[in-house]
């Protein structure tokens, strides 16, 4: 996912095309979490809130594309302050002034 983001980003600041919507990303829906850790209450609610958000990305006309995609990048380090916060700080970054 840091790697989309960092490609998506770059072309977000350089008004180039998306990427293909990353497919891959529907594996997140049956991933096992690692040994030991337990996912939040929440946490379906943040997938959801992920994949609805990465939608409207994907719909968003050029003069939206900046704010949905730093909608998408909120959407994940709002998981991640519940669910895992090391990347929080590398996923910040990405967002698009």
């Amino acid at each position: 996912m840091l790697n989309y983001l960092k490609v998506e980003q770059q072309l977000v600041s350089s008004g180039k095309p998306r990427q293909d919507y990353p497919t891959l990303f529907g594996k997140i829906k049956n991933a096992k979490t690692t040994a030991g850790k337990k996912l939040s209450a929440e946490h379906a609610e943040y997938e959801a809130a992920f994949f609805s958000n990465l939608e409207m990305y994907y719909k968003a006309d050029d003069a939206q594309r900046k704010e949905k995609f730093n909608l998408l990048i909120s959407t994940c380090v709002q998981c991640h302050e519940h669910e895992c916060p090391g990347p929080i700080s590398t996923i910040n970054s990405y967002r698009v002034d």
